[in-house]
């Protein structure tokens, strides 16, 4: 860890222990006034203090945004735990959560059925939400003028390998999505597989994770609507109703 960034996360700590003045934390670190001042600057700029007054600090919101998104994450992964490893065992396929984490899709829990890591996904792992099929549920949840700047923001993230990507069909596709609630992406995790998902939601009606199901080349016949969706839809609504969603996920 840099010496500043321990720094600035002891600065965290003494405002939470009440010594709030720049006097009081630089006396508590032991660093000069003028450091003290330059990270507390940093940490300003990026809201995780704000100033009160003129020699005053306290915890900026994005701590508290933080503090609040860690929450819910924690909730749905435990809603997910379970119908994601049932789901995995009926339909012997690897099976995965992922949520929009500020514009890019994370996986939040993964279910094998061979109860094994799997080799294709894993927790933790970033993945671009408009070229998966998770990533294409969140995104079919979004309003219009956030929708046209994540999918920017995904596609530059992207870079090269965006290069090819017509903007206005992935729009179409995700408006399908939308309508559906069901997306598909073959070849997202290898070539020839197929990545399905189908959003999960919570009491507010908002879709707050998808939930997925990688096949394999030779799996495709149980990657058909008529013998994979009872099963995947099975798992969202088991997920939503312990979010406290009493609807339908799809439709």
């Amino acid at each position: 860890m840099s010496q500043s960034l321990d720094r600035g996360l002891r600065i965290l700590d003494e405002i939470v222990a009440g010594r709030t003045t720049l006097t009081e934390i630089s006396q508590a670190l032991g660093v000069h006034k003028s450091t003290v001042l330059r990270l507390l600057t940093v940490l300003q700029q990026h809201h995780f203090v704000s100033r009160v007054g003129t020699s005053n600090y306290r915890l900026g919101h994005r701590l508290f945004d933080l503090a609040s998104f860690a929450m819910e994450s924690r909730d749905v992964t435990a809603s997910l735990h379970e119908p994601l490893r049932t789901l995995a065992t009926v339909t012997k396929s690897t099976a995965y959560a992922v949520i929009d984490d500020l514009g890019s899709g994370v996986v939040i829990d993964v279910a094998d059925p061979a109860d094994q890591p799997s080799d294709l996904v894993q927790v933790g792992m970033e993945l671009p939400l408009h070229a998966s099929a998770a990533g294409r549920v969140l995104l079919s949840a979004m309003k219009p003028a956030e929708l046209d700047s994540v999918v920017n923001s995904s596609l530059a993230k992207a870079g090269p390998d965006a290069a090819g990507v017509d903007k206005d069909a992935l729009l179409g596709d995700i408006d399908k999505v939308r309508v559906s609630g069901i997306a598909q992406v073959p070849g997202e995790f290898r070539a020839g597989g197929l990545s399905v998902a189908v959003p999960v939601r919570d009491a507010r009606n908002e879709v707050v994770a998808a939930l997925a199901l990688i096949g394999q080349p030779s799996e495709h016949a149980r990657f058909q609507p008529r013998t994979l969706l009872a099963q995947l839809l099975a798992a969202a609504s088991s997920a939503s109703a312990r979010l406290g969603w009493t609807g339908t996920v799809v439709g």
